[in-house]
């Protein structure tokens, strides 16, 4: 029994087993990847302590939960409509916080010359 028939055994009945390597590699990198971003927008939150700030560390802790969400169901914790249904509402939660910070920042100071 090989790793990726392992991995598939855990729970992960939909992928194929020569892809569950490359799917464990993707959702631990993007779970790395994410949690060091998240720490770095906490340490930011931090020495500005503007809602700002707070919201981008919002939409970056909800990429490492939604990264949670994609490891669960691959070992098989987290069925397929639960992940479907929480994924999709924290992108939204995600793109809300994102565009609301962006709205919060107000005009450019700079603006383009006139045609």
């Amino acid at each position: 029994m090989g790793p990726s028939t392992r991995t598939l055994q855990l729970g992960a009945d939909w992928i194929d087993p020569g892809y569950s390597p490359l799917l464990t590699a993707t959702i631990l990198l993007a779970g790395l990847g994410t949690t060091m971003l998240f720490l770095v927008s906490v340490v930011a939150y931090r020495q500005r302590r503007t809602s700002r700030y707070l919201l981008v560390a919002v939409a970056l802790a909800a990429l490492v939960v939604r990264t949670g969400i994609g490891l669960g169901t691959m070992l098989g914790f987290v069925p397929m409509t639960v992940h479907h249904l929480a994924s999709h509402s924290l992108d939204f939660l995600i793109a809300a916080a994102i565009l609301y910070a962006v709205y919060r920042s107000g005009p450019d100071v700079e603006t383009l010359p006139a045609e």
